[in-house]
Order: structure tokens, then sequence, then C-alpha cells
């Protein structure tokens, strides 16, 4: 084999190498999961410290109350509108100790976590949406019965719904298998039970 030949093969090796190191890391870990939960566990064991950040987070994700909050991105982007609260440097120490870079690598891990935890509990309800809305929102439109107001607010909904079920059918299943086993303790940990 000649040193080229040789040079070649190497660089494919280690492209190949390097895909599939990146393949294995788009699904989340049962470490990822787990350290997620201890994250959540502990800011709830400090209840007292978080009190003020954990109202400002709720506010964040509802800011006008009517919308849904973005389920896609809902830890990373509503994290990322706080970084200047007081204790937001205590909430980059817990994630820091539990294998963290920093709040915002913990945020993504928490979308991912959501996005996969949501599309396993609403399972069922998705398998009764209709998958195309067309007919539902073409009765609505056509029906006597209601005002254009309530047909705006009912299309907004259905159209609402549709963007919820879109974004959780593309939750990858490497990330459901991952969120399985979490099911009840993170129930716990988010006080969902």
């Amino acid at each position: 084999m000649s040193p080229l030949q040789t040079l070649a093969l190497s660089l494919l090796l280690a492209l190949t190498w390097s895909l599939s190191g990146t393949a294995l890391a788009d699904s989340l870990s049962d470490d990822q999961v787990r350290r997620f939960i201890d994250v959540m566990e502990q800011i709830n064991a400090m209840e007292e410290e978080f009190a003020d950040l954990d109202q400002e987070l709720e506010r964040q994700v509802q800011p006008n109350g009517n919308e849904l909050p973005n389920f896609e991105h809902l830890f990373s982007s509503t994290l990322a509108k706080v970084t200047d609260h007081p204790s937001y440097g205590l909430l980059e120490d817990v994630v820091e100790d539990h294998g963290f870079d920093d709040v915002p690598e913990w945020g993504r891990v928490g979308d991912r976590v959501f996005r996969a935890w949501m599309a396993l509990e609403m399972a069922d309800q998705m398998n009764q949406m209709p998958a195309d809305p067309s007919a539902m929102l073409s009765q609505l439109e056509n029906n006597p019965n209601l005002s254009d107001a309530q047909k705006a607010q009912l299309r907004a909904s259905v159209e609402q719904m549709m963007a919820v079920r879109k974004m959780l059918e593309s939750a990858p299943k490497g990330d459901i298998a991952a969120v399985r086993p979490h099911r009840d303790t993170l129930r716990r940990a988010t006080e969902m039970e």
C-alpha cells in the first residue's frame, strides 16, 4: 500500500469514527437524563434559595398567559431570559456540581428530556388527534352556530394542537428510550404526580 493510500485509508477511518461518535451523541444518555433530574431535585430541595428565580421562570414561560410556551426549547429559551437574576449564579453552581458545563448546556438537555417525556406522556392523546386537521377546520368554518370570534379561537387552538403534535412526533426515538425509565422520577421532580 502506498503512503498516499495509507493516508487516505487513515482519513476514511478517522471520518467514520468521528461520524459514528456523532451518531452516538445524538441520543440522550441515561446519565444525562439522571443528572438533569438530579439538578431538578436539588433545586426543589433548595426551594427557599430559588423561590424568586422560580417565580421569574414561570413568568417567562408564559409572559402573556395566552400563548403556549415554546415546548421545543422550553428550558433553554427560558433560562436565557434570566441570566441576570441574582440566583442564576447559584443555579450555575448546582448544574456544574452535577457534571454540566453550564446552565445553557443543562437547559439544552432539559429541552430534549422534556420533549421526549411529553411525547411519552401524550402518546395516547396524539393518536386520537386527526393526522390532517383540514376536515376539522372545514367543519369549524362551516358551522353556522359559531361566531367569527369563536371560529378564530378554535382555529388557533387546532393549529396550536397540531404544532405540539408535530414537535412531539419529532422527538428522537433514542431520547424517548433514554427518558422512558425515568418517567415516575420526572413526575416527582417536577411535582406533576
